[in-house]
């Protein structure tokens, strides 16, 4: 199993479909590999990043929104689409993140920085990214925490996203552009 999370934004979108669509779990298109530490107790290594997903239509990438569930690839999930300016709070933090980076982020570096500022957003959602302190703990090269930190204060910028969550609730989403 591919530790990753299921993605948290994705560009299309703009408003809520409340029928359920199924997507899949392409792969990991871009990103490195980080440590974080969820809750003060359980460390994980894991891919940071842009993820692939596909509708059977098209294509698209996105980054996580739950760090808490994994994915694996093929996996099938049954989401609906938020605006996160509608979820509000830490997600359209988040959002805001998501719009003002995600098609700048191209990089390995860049990807992995903007993975974790949403985590960062939507676990701690405080008015400065604390990677080393709070619900969310980070570790990732000197570069993707240097973007981690500049992606984060979007937080306060204009701009949101596309929330997809699954279809249980499942505590897996993701979060794309919504251009």
């Amino acid at each position: 199993m591919v530790q990753l999370c299921f993605a948290i934004f994705m560009a299309s979108q703009a408003v809520a479909s409340w029928q359920a669509h199924p997507i899949k779990y392409v792969g990991f298109a871009s990103g490195q590999n980080v440590t974080v530490c969820i809750d003060g107790s359980e460390v994980k290594h894991t891919a940071a990043g842009k993820m692939g997903f596909t509708d059977g239509w098209r294509t698209w990438y996105s980054v996580c929104a739950a760090v808490r569930s994994p994915v694996s690839d093929g996996q099938v999930y049954r989401v609906r689409s938020w605006r996160t300016s509608v979820l509000g709070s830490n997600y359209a933090k988040a959002g805001r993140i998501v719009a003002r980076y995600f098609n700048e982020a191209r990089s390995p570096a860049q990807c992995a920085g903007l993975q974790l500022a949403v985590w960062e957003a939507i676990e701690d959602g405080g008015p400065v990214a604390d990677f080393g302190h709070g619900r969310f703990q980070a570790q990732g090269t000197p570069a993707a925490m240097a973007f981690a930190d500049q992606y984060y204060l979007a937080i306060g910028d204009e701009g949101q996203g596309v929330y997809l969550q699954t279809g249980d609730d499942g505590g897996q989403g993701q979060i794309s552009t919504t251009n």
